[in-house]
Formats: C-alpha cells, sequence, structure tokens
C-alpha cells in the first residue's frame, strides 16, 4: 500500500510535468484536472487546436527539457482572492476554486508553472524520469455530455525504466486482443473523429450483427 500511495505521487507530478509542457507548446491552452490513476495518470485540457497523435512524441520531449531542469517543484497557499486573479483567463480552474472548502488554495509551483492542487509531489523535476505518454481520447468537463468537451492525454511514470518496459510489453499483449483493434482489422466497423467512441458498423460488421441478434 504504501508503494501505491509514492507510486501516486510520482505519477501526479508527472501529470503537472505534463501539464506545464502543454502550456509552453500549445500557448492559451486551458487545463482543467489531472489525477494519478490505477494504470498511470491523465489530464484534460482545451487546447487552441485539437491535439493530434503525431504531436505526443512533441509533448513528451518537452516534458524530458522540464525534467533535465530539474526544477524544485513547491507547494505554495494563497487565497481565493489571488487565486482568482492567477487564473482568471481559466473557466475551469475558477470553477474549481469556488469548490474549495476555506479561503486557503493549494498551488505546485515549478518554474514559472502554476497549477491548483492540495498536494502530494515529489521534490523536483529531475525525480520525474521514467513515463511515456500512452494517447489522446474525448473527454468532457465534469464527465457531464451537456459540459465543454475537451481532449484528455494518457499517460504512465514508474521509478524504474524496466518497470516502465514492463509495462509497455503487458500493454503491446493487450493491444493484440483489443477488440478495437480487430474490429477494423477485420472491416467489421471504424471510428471517426465526428463520434469518438461510436463504431460505424460496416457491411462485414453488420452482417455478424444480424447474426448474433438473430
Amino acid at each position: 500500500m504504501e508503494q501505491q500511495k509514492k507510486l501516486a505521487i510520482l505519477r501526479h507530478s508527472t501529470a503537472h510535468l505534463l501539464a506545464h509542457a502543454l502550456v509552453e507548446l500549445f500557448p492559451g491552452t486551458l487545463l482543467t484536472i489531472g489525477p494519478a490513476t490505477e494504470e498511470g495518470f491523465f489530464y484534460d485540457v482545451l487546447p487552441p487546436r485539437s491535439l493530434k497523435e503525431d504531436d505526443l512524441p512533441v509533448i513528451q520531449e518537452r516534458m524530458r527539457e522540464l525534467v533535465a531542469k530539474n526544477y524544485p517543484i513547491e507547494q505554495q497557499e494563497i487565497s481565493k482572492e489571488q487565486a482568482r486573479e492567477l487564473f482568471k483567463d481559466n473557466p475551469f480552474k475558477l470553477e474549481l476554486i469556488e469548490g474549495i472548502p476555506g479561503e486557503a488554495v493549494g498551488l505546485a509551483v515549478q518554474g514559472d508553472f502554476k497549477d491548483l492542487c492540495r498536494g502530494g509531489h515529489e521534490a523536483s523535476t529531475g525525480v520525474l524520469q521514467h513515463f511515456m505518454l500512452l494517447g489522446l481520447s474525448g473527454s468532457y468537463w465534469r464527465a457531464d455530455r451537456a459540459k465543454q468537451p475537451l481532449q484528455r492525454i494518457h499517460g504512465t511514470a514508474f521509478f524504474t525504466q524496466q518497470d516502465l518496459i514492463d509495462f509497455e510489453k503487458r500493454r503491446e499483449e493487450a493491444q493484440l486482443y483489443d477488440h478495437r483493434r480487430l474490429g477494423r482489422q477485420l472491416e467489421y466497423f471504424s471510428f471517426e473523429e465526428e463520434a469518438v467512441g461510436f463504431p460505424f458498423f460496416l457491411p462485414k460488421g453488420k452482417a455478424v450483427l444480424n447474426v448474433l441478434v438473430a
């Protein structure tokens, strides 16, 4: 359990690293939330243009540059009034600020980058050596389809390079049996950018579906 807590802190810090890289590479990006997860971390963002898979290596490289700079990661507290001023151009952060009890607001600070955070970080960006970005998906603010559509960047991080390699091997093996991959290969269905996550059945797929529901 203690190891899992340490891993969550590492991954949470790496989510901030991702956010730092994003606002440098894509000025105007609106950050929302970036928690650690069981498999890694993600950050939901509203970028000035739609991000593509081809952007991930560029983002990852900027993250590595920030690691090399070894910025101290500091936890600070400011007042809600100061926080509102700091994040005045980000309606998502402003909404989060209003939901914080009390008058103190926590910040994670590394270099000139600041993000809302209650705490639990590594000492510096230099610790965040073993990570990778895994992909993009669609999301919604507050997980509510009636609210602003966002882009979610998925990633993972570990304490050792070997753990990262082992994770990548398990992920590659799992993808061999991924129904989305198999469905595309067998020409059963396709996915379109206009409806992320919704499969469009092709003639072969419709034939199989008709047999299954008959």
